[in-house]
């Protein structure tokens, strides 16, 4: 029997990928399946873990190094820069992307597309596809909440009416225009382009319990959990000693046994895309060194151990003032430029986030209450769904972190035993869901349907 062949689309980052990655791995599992998923070099190894294919998008990791550094949130206009840099990239890479998608799926034939809906250049494959009547099916995958306006209202910058703001939106429309005119196709409007499309099934990689409003939704939403493959995620650790050592300090947690005393283990982490945000590391750290100073705190500084993931670059940054002497590291904080966060947050106390889709599943998988601090694009949604409803945590806003912040929250979240009873509680319900087994379930049966 010849093998039936799904092609998967999504954007060049973890956030999107990791999910992808997870129902690939599901996918591959079934009899005759074979699954070409589409990314940047740079996650070739990951992506081949899946026991799926791996296919480059053209020239998308230059695209990446050109606009994949996220604005400083101390830069003027960060928020309408980062958005600036988030569009041109999708403009930009479509030129090159589209041609050799449309190729490929005339080459190969595929019996369904799987795409990410946040990702240009597969809807305007899509458009290409129908214009030329090549018969498709598809499945649009979300990997975080559905984007929709409600979602929009809550973006950073969102209520801003500036020049600038206006300037750019005023771009993309040209810049849509200019890419439909190149490829003979009518989708004139990028936000409309961004926006899911009614006819296509959709699976959800969240459960229904956490995703705001889910009864607004129909029934093409499937919302069926996380997706993420810890075997595709995870990663070794076992080289890095003094990590190791750190952890072989906390066991696995029982969740019943949520502990208010002896030592904790915080991580901190601000995702893969918008770690070059130092300030709020820093502050987090002098909070760490300065903790006994302040008077009636529960806890002590010696009780805590903290992991901080800072990202590539501002690992050079932090090792370049190390090695200097302008930074003198607390000997209960580690930093590294990554870590493997699931072995992490099965042991951790408190996780520091930015709030991606995929933190806020694993922390709830294992049950670690937050401290969001939301920097762009869904993740104020998330933090706002996960802390202000939900009281997994408490959200901060990114520009008003200082030490104090830092120290009066993690005395909160950690004294307050509402949250560890709240994510505790969305932990249980979480592991109800399959996600990476429900989706391929609805796939297969879709794929099965004349």
């Amino acid at each position: 029997m010849a093998k039936r062949k799904i092609f998967l689309l999504t954007l060049p980052a973890s956030g999107h990928l990791n999910p992808m990655c997870g129902l690939v791995h599901e996918l591959c599992k079934q009899p005759n399946i074979e699954c070409f998923l589409y990314n940047g070099g740079k996650f070739k190894e990951t992506i081949e873990k899946t026991g799926g294919l791996f296919r480059v998008y053209p020239n998308v990791d230059a695209l990446v190094a050109k606009y994949g550094d996220a604005p400083k949130l101390t830069e003027k206009d960060g928020h309408i820069k980062f958005f600036a840099n988030f569009m041109n990239y999708q403009f930009e890479g479509s030129y090159e992307c589209v041609p050799q998608l449309v190729k490929d799926v005339e080459a190969d034939m595929p019996d369904l597309i799987i795409y990410d809906p946040s990702f240009f250049p597969a809807k305007i494959l899509i458009e290409i596809l129908k214009k030329k009547s090549i018969p498709m099916k598809y499945v649009e995958f979300f990997p975080n909440f559905v984007f929709d306006e409600e979602m929009m209202k809550t973006m950073p910058g969102a209520e801003e009416k500036s020049f600038a703001q206006v300037w750019i939106v005023m771009k993309s429309f040209y810049k849509q225009y200019q890419i439909s005119r190149h490829f003979g196709i009518s989708a004139y409007n990028p936000f409309v382009l961004m926006a899911p499309v009614k006819e296509h099934m959709k699976i959800v990689a969240v459960f229904p319990e956490l995703h705001p409003r889910v009864n607004n939704y129909d029934s093409k939403h499937n919302f069926v959990g996380q997706c993420v493959s810890e075997q595709v995620r995870n990663q070794d650790f076992n080289n890095d000693e003094q990590l190791k050592s750190m952890l072989d300090l906390f066991p696995i947690k029982d969740q019943s046994k949520q502990s208010t005393s002896g030592l904790k283990l915080i991580y901190m982490s601000l995702g893969t895309i918008f770690h070059s945000n130092t300030f709020i590391f820093d502050n987090f750290i002098e909070a760490i060194r300065n903790y006994d100073e302040r008077p009636g705190q529960k806890f002590k500084s010696n009780q805590f151990r903290a992991i901080l993931s800072v990202g590539d670059k501002s690992m050079e940054a932090f090792d370049k003032r190390i090695s200097s002497g302008q930074l003198i590291l607390p000997s209960n904080i580690i930093i590294r430029e990554k870590v493997p966060q699931l072995e992490i947050l099965k042991r951790a106390h408190l996780f520091i986030t930015h709030s991606g889709m995929n933190s806020i599943s694993e922390t709830i998988k294992y049950a670690v209450p937050i401290i969001s601090i939301p920097l762009e694009g869904d993740q104020n949604m998330n933090g706002i769904r996960s802390c202000d409803e939900l009281q997994l945590g408490i959200r901060l806003e990114a520009l008003k972190t200082s030490e104090d912040v830092f120290c009066d929250t993690i005395e909160k979240v950690l004294g307050d035993e509402k949250y560890a009873n709240n994510i505790n509680e969305m932990s249980d319900i979480s592991a109800k869901y399959n996600g990476r087994v429900e989706a391929t379930k609805l796939i297969m049966n879709y794929l099965n349907q004349n």
